[in-house]
């Protein structure tokens, strides 16, 4: 987001490509799996025991040699057993770190921006011309070839592409020959993301989610005492509501109020509470509204980055204000000028 908005702010349009590989977790082959760590350093004891583990940690068929097997039951007729020669055993923290290992080079030889995170993969760049949407291509062939070599093969069905930015030509791409289709809106990690790049969407996603936790609550507790509420909002649907909110952080009126509705509907669960006013309520609860919280949250995170509690460098997000004409202290952040109101609104 913070490269997309940057992007538009110089008004440039900016093309995404959001990947899906096939049952990522279930096809890494183990054999190259070894070999990708062994070329990172990984040898001896350490790469032996990965390699045990690999094949001992699931709760399946071994042999007399501690391999993996596996088969396919139905309806009590059953396949013959058959060795487990690749995936990496999910529900562990292991095994999305030997993941994201096997697939990290996957942007070695590209020049637009790739991120990674598991097995979510997206790639973008800067497109202002026909020669730019060529390079993107050429790039995205250059990942296809790559995941073709490795067994990492793509779902070309869930792949997906977006164009972002009000001059956006629109270019089609494709994998494999198959024309990717155009979105407008994509969940990415868990955020609605939508071409326009407002949090209208999310919010209301948010809200939702929200309010499905109250109605179970509701549903499921015949007896709503204030600090049983108060602590089953704060652990099961606030969290709904906050979830990554720099990254979507709303600026219009109308969605701050879709999401603060929640809130008061879990205030007014309280009989107790029901005919006394909202801002009353979050008093007496020792709540705070969810604006003044999201504003808490961005200063916590400024801190963290700014003293490097935070994997995010400093320097490429913010300036220190070098102004020597007021007073206060060394830590003054200068706010850049923003020509649209996306990047003005922007959490960075």
């Amino acid at each position: 987001m913070e490269d997309v908005t940057s992007s538009l702010n110089r008004q440039k349009s900016v093309d995404v490509v959001f990947l899906d590989f096939q049952k990522a977790f279930d096809k890494v082959p183990h054999q190259r799996l070894l070999l990708r760590l062994k070329s990172m350093g990984a040898n001896g004891n350490l790469l032996s025991w990965i390699e045990n583990w690999l094949g001992n940690s699931m709760e399946v068929k071994t042999d007399l040699h501690g391999n993996r097997k596996q088969r396919v039951v139905f309806k009590g007729c059953a396949s013959s057993w058959q060795d487990v020669t690749s995936g990496v055993p999910q529900g562990s923290v292991l095994g999305p770190l030997l993941f994201v290992a096997y697939i990290n080079v996957i942007d070695g030889d590209i020049l637009c921006t790739a991120k990674k995170f598991a097995d979510d993969t997206k790639l973008y760049s800067e497109v202002s011309s026909k020669s730019d949407s060529e390079k993107f291509q050429t790039d995205s062939d250059k990942v296809f070839s790559w995941s073709d070599g490795w067994q990492m093969l793509f779902n070309i069905d869930k792949c997906k592409v977006m164009h972002i930015g009000s001059s956006n030509q629109k270019f089609t791409y494709n994998l494999n020959g198959v024309e990717l289709q155009e979105v407008s809106v994509e969940r990415d990690l868990g955020i609605y993301i939508d071409s326009s790049l407002q949090p209208s969407k999310h919010c209301l996603e948010a809200a939702k989610r929200g309010n499905r936790v109250l109605g179970m609550i509701k549903r499921n507790f015949s007896f709503l005492k204030e600090d049983i509420v108060v602590r089953l909002y704060k652990q099961l649907v606030r969290p709904h509501l906050e979830y990554a909110v720099q990254a979507w952080n709303p600026y219009f009126a109308k969605d701050k109020e879709v999401l603060e509705k929640v809130q008061r509907r879990a205030s007014r669960m309280i009989s107790s509470l029901k005919s006394v006013p909202h801002y009353r309520r979050l008093q007496l609860l020792n709540l705070t509204t969810l604006e003044l919280r999201r504003l808490r949250g961005d200063l916590i995170q400024v801190f963290k980055i700014v003293y490097g509690f935070d994997n995010l460098s400093f320097t490429d997000l913010f300036m220190f204000a070098n102004s020597s004409c007021t007073r206060g202290h060394c830590l003054k952040l200068q706010k850049l000028h923003s020509r649209i109101n996306i990047r003005h609104n922007f959490f960075f």
